[in-house]
C-alpha cells in the first residue's frame, strides 16, 4: 500500500540529520531513500539539503528494505522500460497531481496501471 505523506524541512538541515528524522518518523531502522529515479545516501552526509541542491517541494520515496523475516521472492523482478521511465519521472509525474481534478485523474490512472504498485515497489 502506497501512503503519502508530506513534511518539511528546512533546507539548512544536514543530510544525515534528515536520514535520522526519517528514521523516527517512519519507525524504520532500515530504508532506502529515493529521489529524481535513483537511490541517495544520507545516511551519513554531512552536507546540507541546500547544498545537496535539493528543492522546495522535492519528493522523497522511502522504502523498507526486506529483512530475512520478511517473505522475499526467490527471483529478482525485473522492471518494464514503461515502469523504469515511470519511476525515473516520478517527482514531474507526481507534481501533476495538483492539476486541475480531470487532469490529476488521469495522471492519477495512469501510475496505477504502470504496474509498478503490483510489482510490490510500494513505500511499506
Amino acid at each position: 500500500m502506497i501512503q503519502v505523506q508530506t513534511v518539511r524541512v528546512g533546507d539548512l538541515t544536514r543530510c544525515d540529520e534528515f536520514y535520522s528524522f526519517l528514521v523516527q518518523y517512519t519507525s524504520l531502522p532500515d530504508f532506502r531513500l529515493i529521489t529524481n529515479g535513483a537511490e541517495v545516501y544520507y545516511k551519513e552526509e554531512p552536507k546540507t539539503l541546500r547544498a545537496m541542491s535539493l528543492t522546495d517541494g522535492q519528493f522523497f520515496l522511502v522504502q523498507k528494505r526486506p529483512s530475512p523475516d520478511d517473505d522475499v521472492p526467490s527471483t529478482a523482478v525485473k522492471l518494464t522500460f514503461v515502469e523504469l521511465e515511470t519511476l525515473k519521472h516520478f517527482d514531474k509525474l507526481y507534481e501533476l497531481l495538483d492539476l486541475p481534478e480531470n487532469y490529476s485523474n488521469l495522471v492519477s490512472v495512469m501510475l496505477t496501471l504502470s504496474c509498478v504498485e503490483s510489482r510490490q515497489l510500494t513505500c511499506r
